[in-house]
């Protein structure tokens, strides 16, 4: 089954006049400010955040390893419990309280995917470079973070997770990356959640999004035809987009379906 899932928290500043910056200082205000944005978007799924340096960022705010990175990755705390991981949560769980009703569609939490998040802990972790076997264990201590973190936006209503897997190319090998991916399929198995997969270029570019409604249709058209299942945006829809492409996009897709 496909579904609709665009990343609207550009479009819902643009419309309240909020900042998505609060999805890390306000969580509860900024899952109010969407509303308008979905309301006019009519999505499958509503799709909470998109913060690529979340994971990290809360990571990272938890200290610097002393000689060894891997044994202190190991340590890290669960992320729900740290800022501003926790914040997502929170947005999860009122974004939830909101779309509750029959005939609402459900929440999906994204997270950063496993290869991903290593790339951007990396870096700071191994300055001087981490070897192909630190990638990996880098790779698989995210993993383990992550899918903790996947329970949590579970516990607090998401019906769904979408792994968005941006930077993959760290792990080298298929089997390493789908390797790191299990332990998150795991945690969503476990929590009877559905869990699905967003690698680079499935989503639909910010140029389709952007284009002149005269030259939407064909646009959206080709990208449509490229999709999977899930038909995401890249990235958050951008904010300056002709508001009538979003329902352009809804009623082509809604039509696609129906063929």
């Amino acid at each position: 089954m496909r579904r609709y899932a665009p990343i609207l928290q550009e479009i819902g500043g643009r419309l309240t006049g909020e900042s998505p910056a609060l999805l890390r200082s306000d969580p509860m205000r900024w899952a109010y400010a969407l509303r308008d944005a979905v309301e006019l978007a009519r999505p499958d799924l509503v799709v909470s955040h998109f913060d690529d340096r979340l994971e990290a960022d809360t990571v990272l705010g938890a200290g610097r390893p002393d000689g060894d990175p891997i044994g202190w990755l190991a340590g890290v705390p669960e992320l729900a419990t740290l800022r501003p991981a926790a914040a997502a949560v929170e947005l999860v769980g009122t974004l939830a309280g909101i779309y509750r009703s029959p005939g609402d569609p459900p929440v999906a939490a994204t997270l950063t995917g496993p290869a991903t998040l290593a790339a951007r802990l990396a870096p700071e972790l191994f300055p001087a470079g981490a070897g192909a076997d630190e990638r990996i264990d880098l790779a698989d201590l995210a993993a383990d973070l992550l899918a903790a973190l996947a329970r949590a936006y579970a516990d607090a209503g998401a019906a769904v997770l979408i792994v968005l897997e941006r930077q993959p190319e760290l792990l080298v090998t298929d089997a390493d990356r789908a390797a790191a991916l299990e332990p998150l399929a795991r945690a969503a198995a476990h929590r009877r959640v559905e869990l699905l997969t967003s690698g680079p270029g499935d989503g639909v570019p910010a140029e389709v999004w952007s284009s002149p409604p005269h030259e939407f249709a064909a646009a959206w058209e080709h990208a449509e035809a490229g999709a999977l299942d899930l038909l995401i945006s890249d990235g958050p829809v951008p904010a300056g987009i002709p508001l009538g492409n979003l329902a352009q996009a809804r009623e082509a897709f809604a039509a696609h379906l129906a063929r």
